[in-house]
């Protein structure tokens, strides 16, 4: 495998002929674990970033790797923020996180954090996954999540079974949708989101739909939500940074 004039040898990757990950139309999925078959951890890196440009913009979404890793601040619209990476023995490729609550609107969610924590046995936790379209909460987040955007909400919910999304609105083209802001606070760091990061609007239904959906387990942070932030994954100190950015300009 060549990335730029580097050369590295004996890189293992794989091939399927039936892929069922409900993506037909992707070719496959770079992995980026801490496992030791993971791109990142067959060529030694300790460091490496993505920044994924907004859906709608059809735009290319660059990844950096090792001594390339840095945040292009004419690009950046706003501070760098870093939160530290939690590790769990029973599942050690993820990427965990400590999630301690929700801001909806104005209003800080009445969520313990414990809901949130990763547990004794590995379980629940918070994770982010690069490889994960939408986000996930733990089923009692989620309902008070999903209660706070109703209620602060002028628009009608609307039966969204169709889309596949739990919680839609019905909003035309021409309306100003005024979704409350959310927020995600995590140890050290707040994570302020755009509108387009967490509500995807269909103009052929009318719709719109939250990205955000109950789990089973484990909370999940997706890549929808990490649109237009530059994301740092710097494994030798287990730091996450993250910046707003404007992707496309990179």
């Amino acid at each position: 495998m060549t990335l730029g004039s580097q050369e590295f040898k004996n890189i293992a990757f794989g091939c399927a002929n039936s892929n069922s990950d409900g993506f037909p139309q992707s070719s496959g999925l770079v992995g980026l674990g801490r496992g030791p078959l993971s791109l990142t951890s067959q060529l030694g890196f300790k460091k490496f970033s993505h920044c994924f440009a907004s859906l709608d913009l059809k735009k290319k979404s660059p990844m950096l790797f090792g001594s390339l890793v840095s945040i292009n601040a004419s690009a950046a619209t706003g501070s760098t923020q870093s939160t530290p990476l939690v590790q769990n023995k029973e599942f050690p490729s993820f990427y965990y996180l400590s999630l301690l609550g929700i801001t909806v609107g104005t209003t800080k969610l009445n969520i313990p954090s414990s809901t949130f924590a990763l547990k004794s046995d590995g379980g629940s936790g918070t994770i982010i996954d690069s490889g994960t379209t939408l986000t996930y909460l733990q089923p009692k987040a989620y309902n008070i999540v999903r209660k706070a955007f109703v209620s602060q909400t002028k628009l009608h919910v609307a039966d969204g079974s169709t889309t596949g999304f739990d919680l839609c609105f019905k909003a035309t083209s021409n309306t100003t949708f005024g979704v409350p802001k959310l927020i995600l606070h995590f140890q050290g760091a707040d994570l302020d989101l755009p509108e387009s990061n967490y509500f995807i609007h269909d103009k052929d239904s009318g719709l719109l739909c939250s990205t955000i959906m109950p789990s089973f387990d484990s909370a999940i942070i997706g890549n929808m939500l990490q649109q237009n932030f530059f994301v740092i994954y710097d494994i030798a100190k287990n730091i996450l940074s993250f910046a707003p950015t404007q992707c496309e300009k990179l």
